[in-house]
């Protein structure tokens, strides 16, 4: 069905559209002849629903199952395609230990994506997530208008908030800014929409700024990193 959609809207607009496929697609969904069709009818950026690296936590705690073997590959298909590629990663299931949760730290560094998205787990009413969290008296705030991704709302016996804190931090710096895969490997073109994108929401972000100075140094455009300069100096 997705590659008859596809196919219908590249027939009708010949690959004049801008599409962005902005909630997670899952990887299950994806191979070379979806993704080749998709970037025929216009797709441009797509975000891709990853949620843990470590396969016992997919397995077992969120019940997900998705092969994490098959993650990889298709992310270097859509880059082929060049596509921009964001995925959503979730950390702080109560059943997750740190090591799990490292894992998905890593799993994420190792995919060399676009950008990634670190989100807590929140605990959404009706969910098998919810049920066994409120039965095992793992819920912080019972609110449910509260619920939101950026919010933690969890406990648990195998890590304490400030863990978890510190490691999604940690991750989104280092993944997304400092190590930031387009920047690493030269890709300053993207790396410039990525972070400029970044700054329309957030003008001040330390990080955001010198990733994007860094970025027009790397193509020796030093009039821009100049005013960029400029700015951190006043941040």
């Amino acid at each position: 069905r997705t590659i008859e959609l596809c196919r219908n809207i590249y027939l009708q607009f010949n690959n004049k559209l801008y599409i962005e496929f902005a909630s997670g697609i899952s990887v299950k969904t994806l191979n070379e002849e979806v993704i080749s069709w998709m970037v025929k009818a216009g797709m441009k950026q797509i975000n891709i629903a990853i949620e843990s690296g470590n396969q016992y936590v997919q397995d077992e705690v969120i019940n997900k199952k998705l092969k994490l073997e098959r993650v990889k590959p298709i992310v270097e298909i859509l880059k082929k395609y060049d596509v921009i590629v964001r995925a959503f990663f979730i950390m702080g299931f109560p059943d997750e230990t740190i090591e799990m949760i490292m894992d998905t730290k890593n799993f994420a560094k190792d995919l060399k994506l676009d950008w990634s998205v670190f989100s807590f787990a929140s605990p959404i009413a009706g969910s098998k997530l919810y049920e066994t969290a409120m039965a095992n008296k793992q819920i912080l705030i019972e609110d449910n208008d509260a619920t939101t991704f950026l919010q933690f709302r969890l406990k648990s016996n195998n890590w304490k908030y400030e863990d978890i804190k510190k490691i999604q931090e940690e991750a989104n710096i280092e993944i997304n800014f400092l190590e930031n895969y387009n920047l690493v490997e030269g890709n300053y073109g993207k790396s410039i929409l990525i972070f400029k994108n970044i700054l329309k929401d957030y003008p001040t972000h330390l990080f955001g700024n010198y990733c994007l100075w860094k970025s027009y140094v790397g193509l020796h455009d030093y009039t821009q990193a100049k005013e960029i300069e400029e700015k951190i100096r006043k941040i």
